[in-house]
């Protein structure tokens, strides 16, 4: 996966519902096969959104450190979990331009893990912000039911 080939995305859309973390205006740099992005803060900031953790933290000062550092491959491990395609890939995961790579019970619950799918990257980026828009209302360690809606 070429993890720098975005142009085709809208970050409009792929932040739809993520403008409660992420209120300001963005550039979209690369992502993972995960979904998780990296952005281009206003003021030249490398911003990663975990989608799974719902955090967006500051990963580089700017952008040529940011490319630089992505070379190294610790790092390109780190923030693309290159192992971890690797290992989806081996079982048939390997999601197109338009997919990321899912887990069945989303990794932010204790009970978190299962079995992983291919899906749509806007879809999957809106159901993981609605998700935990609604979880950052409260206090770690609570007890939720989830509940879902045609």
């Amino acid at each position: 996966m070429d993890y720098f080939e975005v142009g085709h995305f809208s970050v409009e859309r792929l932040l739809q519902n993520w403008h409660w973390l992420c209120p300001d205006a963005v550039c979209l740099i690369c992502r993972n096969a995960f979904g998780d992005l990296f952005l281009e803060s206003s003021v030249g900031a490398v911003l990663e959104l975990d989608i799974d953790l719902g955090t967006l933290t500051e990963v580089s000062a700017n952008l040529p450190a940011f490319v630089l550092a992505a070379a190294e491959p610790e790092q390109r491990n780190k923030w693309f979990a290159v192992k971890d395609e690797q290992a989806a890939a081996e079982r048939g995961l390997v999601p197109n331009g338009m997919q990321c790579i899912a887990i069945a019970i989303p990794l932010i619950f204790k009970e978190g893990g299962g079995k992983a799918y291919l899906v749509d990257i806007y879809e999957h980026l809106g159901f993981m912000g609605d998700l935990h828009r609604q979880l950052s209302q409260l206090p770690d360690g609570s007890t939720v039911r989830l509940r879902t809606e045609p």
